[in-house]
């Protein structure tokens, strides 16, 4: 019992302290403080005797400038409020009167647009288009567009009485309608030129081979001696030298070798009286099996002859050189070959003749002769000494390969025309042994 006493004693005593502190607990009303007004919107406060308000403003003014003369001097402040503004700090900055401050104009963020030039011509109007025409056109929203810029009209030029005149500036051009640049047409290609503009060594080769086309149709019968060197189809080297006799019309041949190489061999070829065979009486060294003066008959296109000829004995003489330029100058003129594969020469001086001879030279290129696959060079040298036997005929032609090696050599001597050959000539019984 005595313990429980002072326990209730001191439980009275705990709730007497705790409803004395009970309104400390609650919170306090605070009175509602108005917000600032923002700077410089404060306006000027009066004299709390004599309600004046310029008064009061002379004498802030007159405290303010003895206090800080020159803060006063450089911000031009007109005037400064006479009480602290409510809710400030006594320590914070004066607010300015902001109404007598001179207030600068802003500059403008877009320019303003130029006043249009006098001399310029008015830029024109926008134009409605007419929506009539077309169905699906009215329901498009309409945007206004400027009418076609017109033709640029051309400069005149100053009075030619007054050379010296300036020049007056043209007016500028709108911007509006900017001119496009306009581009001429891409000139025409230049026509093709006859090749006896572009080369004028074609003139004075027609005229040799006009002169050779001449003499050969003139020529009836001519014997002549012929030295020739060629490489064979088969790569070998053949040198011989023949005395030739040619009847031109019917073609008759008859050749017998008057050189070291197949010494006496006779040949024989005449297709209008006796066939399209070689009569063939056989020379020193021509056939290991038979012996010199063995006659055959063989074909001129038989192998055993085109393998050591490069040209049939058809071909022999003059004739087929004059017409093998004629046709290197005739497709020179068509322009199926560059007028540069032919070049005259002029006068040239050989050892075969005692007097210069005219060369022409045909340049070949790969393909243009089967004989010369690689190209290469032909040379024709013309007789061009007057009164003389073979006149105006090729005496010598020369051919190299792309290499530069001979391979053909074809030279006439001691020509004589007419040669007065009859049927006999040409007789294969000329071939049997005497």
């Amino acid at each position: 019992m005595s313990r429980i006493i002072p326990l209730f004693v001191l439980i009275g005593g705990l709730i007497g302290c705790a409803h004395d502190f009970a309104p400390l607990s609650r919170p306090v009303a605070q009175p509602q403080r108005p917000l600032p007004p923002p700077y410089g919107a404060v306006p000027p406060t009066e004299d709390a005797n004599t309600g004046d308000v310029s008064a009061t403003k002379a004498s802030e003014k007159a405290s303010l400038t003895k206090s800080v003369a020159p803060v006063a001097a450089s911000t031009a402040v007109s005037s400064l409020p006479a009480k602290p503004i409510a809710n400030h700090s006594p320590l914070s900055f004066t607010v300015a009167d902001t109404s007598s401050l001179p207030v600068a104009p802003e500059p403008a963020l877009i320019p303003p647009r130029p006043a249009w030039p006098a001399t310029h011509q008015t830029p024109p109007p926008l134009v409605e288009p007419n929506h009539s025409d077309s169905a699906v056109a009215s329901a498009l929203p309409w945007r206004p567009r400027r009418p076609r810029a017109q033709a640029a009209q051309p400069l005149t030029p100053p009075p030619p009485s007054s050379p010296a005149a300036p020049i007056p500036p043209s007016p500028p051009r709108s911007s509006e309608t900017p001119s496009v640049p306009t581009m001429a047409p891409p000139a025409a290609p230049p026509a093709a030129t006859p090749a006896t503009t572009t080369n004028h060594n074609l003139k004075p080769i027609k005229d040799l081979l006009a002169i050779a086309a001449a003499t050969w149709k003139a020529t009836t019968t001519y014997e002549t001696t012929l030295t020739r060197r060629e490489i064979t189809p088969q790569g070998q080297s053949n040198s011989e030298v023949v005395l030739l006799q040619v009847r031109r019309e019917p073609l008759s041949v008859y050749s017998r070798n008057v050189g070291e190489t197949g010494h006496g061999r006779e040949v024989v070829y005449n297709p209008s009286q006796h066939g399209e065979k070689l009569h063939i009486k056989l020379g020193t060294g021509d056939n290991k099996l038979l012996k010199a003066g063995t006659v055959l008959q063989l074909s001129p296109d038989d192998p055993k002859i085109t393998q050591k000829m490069r040209y049939s004995l058809r071909d022999a003489g003059f004739g087929r050189m004059i017409q093998a330029l004629e046709t290197v100058v005739a497709r020179v003129e068509a322009g199926q070959w560059p007028a540069e594969v032919l070049s005259y020469q002029g006068e040239v001086t050989r050892n075969e003749y005692p007097h210069p001879l005219v060369g022409v030279t045909h340049h070949l290129r790969p393909g243009d002769d089967p004989l010369l696959p690689q190209g290469g060079t032909r040379q024709y040298f013309f007789n061009r000494k007057a009164n003389s036997a073979g006149y105006g005929l090729p005496v010598l032609v020369i051919a190299t390969d792309a290499k530069g090696r001979e391979v053909e050599y074809y030279l006439f001597e001691n020509i004589r025309s007419p040669a007065n050959l009859t049927e006999m000539a040409f007789d294969p019984a000329r071939l049997r042994p005497k």
